[in-house]
This record gives C-alpha cells, sequence and structure tokens, in this order.
C-alpha cells in the first residue's frame, strides 16, 4: 500500500482468535526486518494460567518502550498504552464463521494433546468455551474497533477482510532495508 507504511517501526496486528495475527505479524516483521513480540509469551504463565495483570503490564511496558516492533494481540484492556504507542495497527477483520473455525480446529488439536499426555481433566468443555468465547469476541470486535480505533488519530490503520485481501496487502508490502 502507502510506502509510508514501510517506514512506521511499531505495528500491531489486531484480530479476533483465528484470524491469523500471528502469521501475518510474523510474517510483516520478517519482511520489515522489524523484532517481532508473540503476545502469546506474555498472557500465559508456562502451565497455561493466565499472566496476572501486574506481569503482563511490565511486560508490554519493557516491549512498547523499544523504538521496533511487530506484536501480534489486541490488548484491548491495555490499549490507551500499546495502541497509543504503535504507529500502524493492521486490523484481520475476517468473518465470524472463519475464524470460529479456525479457534476449534486449533482447540480440538490441544484437545487431542491434553489427552496424549494424560490430562484427561481438560476437557471438551474448554473447547466449547474458547469456541464460544471467538464467536462472541469476533462479533464484538467487529462492531467495536471502528471507533476504538478511530480514537486514536495519530495511527494508521489498515483494515483488511479477508485471507486473500491480507496476502495481497502483504506482498505489497516492500522489505525494508537492513
Amino acid at each position: 500500500m502507502a510506502s509510508s507504511e514501510a517506514r512506521v517501526a511499531r505495528v500491531l496486528v489486531l484480530g479476533a482468535g483465528g484470524s491469523g495475527k500471528s502469521r501475518l505479524a510474523e510474517a510483516l516483521a520478517t519482511r520489515w526486518r522489524l523484532p517481532y513480540v508473540p503476545a502469546y509469551r506474555a498472557l500465559r504463565t508456562q502451565d497455561g494460567a493466565p499472566r496476572p495483570r501486574a506481569e503482563l503490564r511490565a511486560w508490554l511496558d519493557g516491549e512498547i518502550s523499544r523504538d521496533a516492533w511487530v506484536i501480534d494481540g489486541n490488548f484491548d484492556d491495555e490499549r490507551e498504552r500499546v495502541w497509543a504507542r504503535a504507529e500502524l495497527a493492521v486490523w484481520l477483520d475476517l468473518p465470524a464463521w472463519l475464524t470460529v473455525a479456525r479457534v476449534l480446529k486449533r482447540e480440538m488439536r490441544r484437545l487431542q494433546a491434553r489427552r496424549r499426555h494424560g490430562h484427561a481433566s481438560q476437557s471438551a468443555a474448554m473447547l466449547w468455551a474458547g469456541v464460544r468465547h471467538a464467536w462472541r469476541s469476533s462479533l464484538e470486535k467487529h462492531r467495536a474497533y471502528p471507533a476504538m480505533l478511530a480514537a486514536f488519530p495519530g495511527l494508521k490503520v489498515v483494515r483488511l477482510r479477508s485471507d486473500g485481501q491480507a496476502a495481497r496487502w502483504l506482498a505489497a508490502q516492500k522489505r525494508k532495508r537492513a
């Protein structure tokens, strides 16, 4: 797209679960030679529990204080800090049915892996909780993000509504010089 997008150094990739945030963020970071910061490292502890808010904030402060990054996470509760520091938000606003189907597939793989490793207490109820969350989250982000993003007038926003559109946008991004 615009050549000015190729000059930004702090990029936030937004979207519902299953939208492809991590995949796009990692590919963009590689293309633009920026550090990739996967959000999953901060959101959960080693045993899968939600990370305490104070730890999450400390991690975020360290990451967003850097001069350059591509982060793949919404951080809705921390948007006053994270979104305000970003220069570009790439929003994967894919159809809810697609993101839910991807979350279902991912959660089924996780459930099978947990069962193979003897974690039978990790039940299908967790799988369905994830799917319900993905559905609600996708619809809510689609409805609320336009106004939420508009509250950050200095933030450039690219809204991508399909996998094809995301692929074409990424392909159009020029590689930064090392």
